[in-house]
């Protein structure tokens, strides 16, 4: 879906929101997250398969495209194109964990804008995909309480 959305977002907003607007009739149905990211890598089924994440994920999906797709082919055209500042502005250290299996938003894109920040950690995290955060969350956090406490 992600480099049928890239393709989409080239073409325009029209040609995004139609195809979101497909997505979004098959991420309500019955088929949910896990079936549109059927082909996801091992590490994101895995986490989908759990059913507690089953459980919220509808929820926070159905709550997110109740009103259709139009928010959703928004925001992807503003993260799709340029922004009104420069990421060089950001003073703060940026800590950035990506999983290199992302299949949503591929590891080059990080990189990229990774590479236009001044102060970064692109922590790169090997065979997990879209969802590393959900086992890295501890991690995360110590870091971010890290920063808090200096």
């Amino acid at each position: 879906m992600n480099a049928a959305g890239y393709a989409a977002a080239e073409r325009g907003w029209n040609d995004l929101h139609e195809l979101l607007v497909r997505v979004r009739e098959r991420l309500l149905g019955e088929e949910g997250m896990a079936g549109v990211l059927s082909d996801a890598p091992a590490e994101d089924r895995a986490i989908m398969s759990d059913p507690a994440w089953r459980r919220i994920s509808r929820a926070n999906t159905g709550e997110a495209l109740r009103q259709g797709a139009e928010g959703w082919t928004d925001e992807s055209m503003a993260l799709h194109r340029g922004w009104d500042f420069d990421l060089k502005t950001v003073r703060q250290t940026v800590t950035w964990w990506h999983g290199d299996d992302d299949m949503n938003a591929p590891l080059s894109a990080a990189k990229r804008a990774a590479a236009r920040l001044g102060q970064v950690d692109l922590r790169v995290l090997h065979q997990e995909g879209h969802f590393a955060s959900l086992t890295h969350e501890a991690e995360i956090v110590r870091e971010l309480l890290s920063r808090s406490m200096s």
